[in-house]
């Protein structure tokens, strides 16, 4: 008896360590079956066109590129491209067997399903063959009394068989282990750590009805862990670490193919904050690794109670952030930082900032300020300036100074100015100098005083003049020079004791200066507001 069946088996598989390769196996129907003198075609019809198309073969899932204990194993993937064509040829051997079954009948005894017989000096069918099936037929004769049997003994089968040059394959009739819903397991890994995983994230788990695994890394194969994002080499990782509870799924319900699906909280495993006192926090909490204990964690948290609505952001230790174009913080009120060592600036162009009321700044100790190129200040009100020590000022090149208005000056102390070139300066109205004490000036060369009127020279007491060598009084009417050859009067008349009279100055009135203003001291910014956590120190 021959039938009609399908001419091709195609099966596609899935392998996340082969993400873009389909895996496809086919297969098609061998052409014909000869048996004895007869040839069975099995490829007739057009069959292949009926293709039989399934998913998932259930081959790929056999081979890891990484081993139990996370080490490469990349080799073992290439096993799938064998195993792949193994197990269409199977499935295309199981379609193919019933199409062509020979039924019969015989008395022979030794016949046995799964045993092969040769069938000789039939007509035209002569050859080898595999029993299928076989149903025995026994009759045995009943004797009374210990005398002849009663009736005849028989015996007779009846069997199936199909030509030995078509393969056998027992059909898949035993039922796949099927998952029905989810299931909660314990991550589990080798002693001594906390995280253990391999390059995909995957873990190994422990579930509860599991008698015979030893919470170790040999309770599980590989477990893929799901996560809302996962791109190449981007996405969003939270790897489940070893005593956390986990939410098992079964891809197709398959116990081969478990995925984590979630994860959930015990009473070991408690949840980050005390509820349901925070019922209105949500974020993420890490803990550090290795034993890491409460107080190592990293968190982002956020806090939605009303009225008191907060982000709190904690790095155990360091924070990198990396804005490749631009940066915008708007801070509604006040800002306050707090940097328990030093602070770090580089900036490659400009810096603009805009204080639209106060500025203050407190530096407890030195402050040091380099300028390569120049400085530019421009005050629209008033200056103040407190050095409370003393202050040192150092010009490489010249110094220029531009007061529009009246130039004061103060010193409580001395005075000290030495110029080594030359000393320039011009008043374009009065100059008045008042000297409390003495007044003392020593000139190298020449000293010249010119004045447009009038010189006054007046002591309380005596006026000395002294020459080394010529002292010379010149007016309209003669002159006075006393020299080394003695003295000289010339005029064009002499009176000694023959009246005249001394002549009178103005007299020396120098304006007293209007001393100068002390500045007035700053006023010491306020410290910042130390960050702390609004919940408290253990949660």
């Amino acid at each position: 008896m021959q039938d009609l069946r399908s001419g091709k088996y195609t099966l596609w598989d899935h392998c996340f360590e082969l993400p873009k390769k389909r895996l496809e196996a086919e297969k098609a129907v061998i052409d014909s079956v000869s048996v004895g003198t007869v040839t069975h075609k099995l490829k007739v019809g057009g069959n292949d066109k009926f293709e039989i198309y399934d998913y998932p073969g259930a081959y790929a899932q056999r081979f890891d590129g990484v081993d139990a204990g996370g080490g490469d194993s990349a080799s073992e993937l290439n096993k799938i491209f064998d195993d792949n064509q193994r197990t269409v040829a199977i499935r295309m051997q199981q379609e193919t067997v019933p199409a062509l079954v020979i039924n019969g009948a015989s008395n022979c005894r030794q016949l046995v399903s799964g045993h092969k017989f040769t069938l000789t000096n039939h007509f035209n069918a002569n050859g080898v063959y595999v029993i299928t099936s076989i149903s025995h037929v026994a009759q045995q004769g009943i004797s009374a009394g210990g005398g002849a049997a009663d009736g005849d003994s028989h015996y007779s089968n009846v069997f199936t068989c199909i030509p030995f040059a078509l393969p056998f394959r027992p059909l898949c009739s035993t039922p796949e282990p099927f998952v029905y819903g989810s299931h909660t397991a314990t991550v589990v890994g080798p002693p001594g750590e906390e995280i253990f995983t391999d390059k995909y994230s995957r873990v190994k788990v422990q579930f509860h009805w599991d008698r015979q695994g030893k919470q170790d890394a040999g309770s599980s194969c590989w477990v893929r862990v799901g996560t809302p994002w996962a791109g190449g080499k981007w996405g969003m990782i939270h790897i489940p670490r070893i005593g956390q509870e986990v939410i098992v799924d079964f891809l197709e319900g398959d116990p081969d193919q478990p995925i984590i699906v979630g994860s959930v909280y015990n009473a070991d495993q408690m949840p980050p904050y005390k509820l349901p006192d925070h019922k209105t926090q949500s974020g993420i909490k890490s803990r550090s690794s290795l034993r890491g204990s409460g107080p190592n964690f990293n968190e982002l948290r956020f806090e939605d109670l009303k009225g008191k609505e907060l982000i709190y952001f904690h790095a155990e230790k360091d924070k990198l952030e990396e804005v490749e174009n631009d940066s915008h913080e708007l801070v509604g009120h006040d800002r306050h930082k707090h940097v328990g060592n030093n602070q770090y600036e580089l900036i490659d162009k400009e810096k603009h900032g805009h204080v639209k009321e106060k500025y203050f700044s407190l530096v407890d100790q030195e402050r040091h300020s380099h300028i390569v190129q120049n400085s530019m200040l421009l005050v629209d009100g008033a200056k103040h300036e407190h050095v409370k020590s003393a202050d040192y000022q150092l010009v490489d090149g010249d110094q220029h100074k531009h007061v529009k208005g009246t130039d004061y000056q103060l010193i409580d102390g001395n005075l000290h100015a030495h110029i080594k070139g030359d000393h320039a300066e011009k008043a374009d109205g009065n100059l008045g100098i008042t000297v409390g004490q003495n007044s003392n000036e020593k000139v190298g060369q020449n000293y010249a005083v010119e004045s447009g009127m009038e010189i006054h020279l007046k002591a309380g007491m005596k006026v000395i003049i002294e020459a080394g060598v010529q002292l010379s009084l010149k007016g309209p009417g003669g002159f006075v020079d006393i020299g080394p050859a003695g003295v000289t009067i010339q005029g064009i008349m002499v009176l000694i004791n023959s009246g005249g009279a001394a002549g009178s100055g103005n007299g020396s009135s120098p304006v007293t200066p209007t001393d100068a203003k002390d500045a007035n001291d700053p006023t010491d910014p306020k410290d910042p507001q130390l960050i702390t956590d609004p919940n408290g120190a253990g949660y």
